[in-house]
């Protein structure tokens, strides 16, 4: 059986952070509270950029974009 420590990491890797992530539930939507959260995220980020050669981060259609689309459609 391996342990954590003997896996190795991968070359390339995809991850998409959820509208969640980026646009929790309770916040206003400030530039402030963005700017926090996107320091979370990439400082959350941060180990595996460091150990994967190859990252891409994406996104999903989660609230943020949603948000966005409610907005125009409410204009």
């Amino acid at each position: 059986m391996f342990g954590i420590s003997q896996l190795q990491p991968p070359d390339k890797l995809i991850t998409a952070p959820g509208g969640n992530a980026i646009h929790p539930a309770g916040i206003r939507g400030t530039g402030t509270e963005q700017v926090d959260i996107a320091t979370e995220a990439a400082n959350a980020l941060l180990p595996v950029l460091r150990d994967t050669p190859q990252l891409a981060i994406t996104r999903g259609n989660g609230p943020g974009f949603g948000m966005v689309l409610l907005r125009q459609a409410l204009t």
